[in-house]
Parts: C-alpha cells; sequence; structure tokens
C-alpha cells in the first residue's frame, strides 16, 4: 500500500513544470500584456456578438408600443394615487382643526 507521505507522479511533473516556467521565461512587459487582453477582448465581442439574435422591426414597434402603453398607465395611477393622499392628509389636518 502506498505511503500518505508519497508525492504522486502527477504532482512531481507539474511542480517541475511550474518551476521550469518561472524560472526560464520573464513575463511580457505591461503594454505587451495589456494589448494582447485588449485584443482578447475585442475579439470575444465580435464573436459574441455574432451570436446575436435581433428582433425584427415589427416586433420591436410592439414592445415598444407595450411600454409606453404601461408607462402611461402606470403614470397614471401613481398620480391619482398620489392625489388621493394629498387630499386624505388635507381632510386630516382640516379634521384637527375642527376638533380644537
Amino acid at each position: 500500500m502506498a505511503d500518505v507521505n508519497e508525492k504522486l507522479p502527477e504532482e512531481e511533473v507539474s511542480s517541475s513544470a511550474a518551476e521550469t516556467k518561472t524560472k526560464g521565461e520573464k513575463k511580457p512587459n505591461f503594454f505587451v500584456r495589456t494589448w494582447k487582453k485588449i485584443k482578447k477582448f475585442f475579439r470575444d465581442y465580435v464573436s459574441e456578438m455574432k451570436k446575436v439574435v435581433w428582433l425584427s422591426r415589427k416586433e420591436t414597434f410592439r414592445s415598444s408600443l407595450v411600454v409606453v402603453v404601461l408607462v402611461v398607465i402606470l403614470s397614471v395611477a401613481i398620480a391619482l394615487v398620489d392625489t388621493g393622499l394629498e387630499y386624505g392628509v388635507i381632510g386630516l389636518r382640516n379634521l384637527g382643526y375642527f376638533l380644537r
């Protein structure tokens, strides 16, 4: 049976590969690394934009119309609630004057 303290062959290979990497090569300078990241970002961006499925003109118009109608309806509802609360507060204030 294998001893618990023994290293597995995989661990030895990975540790020696890490040592070689750190000893052998220096990191590219900041500008080179940054440029590579920028290029990768735009490459990935273009790749993802090719996967996007755009709505048709008709679907876009319908969706926009639904949004505008809902905004108008909710605006009217909020205005009515606000006006009702305003008159309620005014009524309570006037009720206080009568109770004096």
